[in-house]
């Protein structure tokens, strides 16, 4: 299965956004396809920071387009309506950034919402036509909140992941889901990377809020865990919620954690020689979720407490697995409370979905990718110190 979702260094994007930068097609097209944690430059704290909201709030729609797509009945209202609520956060966190004035602001408000609400049709099944002029409108107010924003290039990048969304709702309705989740996975990455690019305009606009270069080696480390483990919590959502209603998708949905979960271990091999033990002993963590929810879908009350039970095993395990790769850097406790609460996130959004309360299961899906992003964090904090060398913070 295509692992689409592997996290990419974006320079080339940084100068086909900004206006006084490249912009030329061979700049998008030469771009790297390497893993951002083999790649390290330097940045400051503050557009650093900045890159990171901007690339959450991206991926975390991208993936909530997928699914709004592909649910139906009242579990496709919520997930229509969360989506919603994720382009109201986009907006929010951009405005919040630039200093584009009212006007701008409020014209890509108005644009994000029509495009997510769907009101010229469903944001993934529009025609080529249709695509094509919303990522111009998109374009167009992106570009408005911030002078260092180049529409072109913003355009050319937002297609990119929006025609990939298209296919994945296309895929979908010719029962091809192996192949609609890796669309999905790809567009996911995508929009990450549209996310930080248009921090890195937002900065270059405004270097007395956002100083320095727009990356470090810890920098680039953190952001492609957090890539990783974010898309872990959503595709751990998804499958498990498949795997509860019998799915047809299930086994893709599946494939698709499967591919990201060899992702992980693929970036934690690349600085930790023993990281293959993490991966097997989360490889054994996601059967156990996948157990809670079968029985929990069955109704098997007994089966699903130990299951639950289990969960605490699998926390104790991986803790200590990431005490040792550290050498001390994470204190067991810290990746045990870590896990605790991305797994206590997934267990509810399962106890919700199962309940029918898909309301309640979308929010605690974002909880769970959350709470992904911080052990990302923490993981990647711990290697910058473990190997400073490698992952320079300035």
């Amino acid at each position: 299965m295509t692992t689409g979702g592997r996290p990419q260094i974006a320079a080339y994007v940084v100068a086909a956004l900004l206006a006084a930068g490249c912009t030329d097609d061979a700049s998008v097209d030469g771009r790297s396809t390497e893993p951002a944690i083999q790649h390290a430059v330097t940045v400051a704290p503050e557009a650093g920071e900045l890159r990171i909201r901007l690339e959450e709030s991206f991926g975390l729609h991208a993936h909530l387009v997928a699914e709004a797509d592909r649910t139906s009945g009242r579990a496709g209202r919520a997930a229509a309506a969360a989506l919603e609520q994720s382009a109201e956060e986009v907006v929010r966190a951009v405005a919040d950034a630039a200093d584009g004035g009212d006007a701008a602001t409020a014209r890509l408000e108005q644009t994000w919402a029509t495009y997510a609400a769907g009101v010229e049709g469903s944001p993934s099944r529009r025609s080529d036509r249709q695509r094509a002029r919303a990522a111009r409108r998109l374009a167009a107010a992106l570009s408005q909140v911030t002078d260092r924003l180049e529409q072109q290039g913003v355009e050319r990048l937002l297609r990119a992941p929006l025609d990939k969304l298209a296919r994945h709702a296309r895929s979908f309705a010719q029962r091809d889901h192996e192949q609609a989740y890796a669309l999905e996975r790809e567009a996911y990455a995508e929009m990450v990377t549209l996310g930080g690019a248009v921090a890195a305009g937002v900065a270059e606009d405004d270097p007395r809020r956002f100083p320095g270069p727009r990356s470090t080696g810890a920098l680039e480390l953190r952001s492609a865990l957090r890539q990783i483990l974010g898309e872990h919590a959503l595709l751990t959502a998804t499958a498990t919620r498949r795997g509860m209603t019998a799915s047809r998708e299930f086994a893709s949905a599946t494939a698709a954690l499967n591919g990201n979960t060899a992702d992980l271990g693929n970036a934690l091999r690349s600085f930790y020689r023993d990281a293959p033990a993490f991966e097997a002993q989360w490889r054994d963590r996601i059967s156990v979720l996948a157990e809670y929810a079968a029985a929990v879908g069955d109704d098997r009350n007994r089966a699903a407490r130990r299951a639950r039970r289990q969960t605490r095993h699998e926390h104790r395990r991986i803790g200590g697995i990431l005490e040792r790769l550290s050498a001390g850097e994470v204190a067991e406790v810290d990746g045990v409370r870590a896990v605790r609460q991305l797994d206590t996130a997934l267990l509810h959004q399962i106890d919700a979905f199962g309940g029918e309360r898909f309301e309640q299961a979308e929010r605690n899906k974002v909880q769970a990718y959350e709470a992904a992003l911080e052990l990302a964090d923490l993981i990647a904090a711990a290697a910058a110190e473990q190997k400073p060398e490698d992952f320079p913070t300035e």
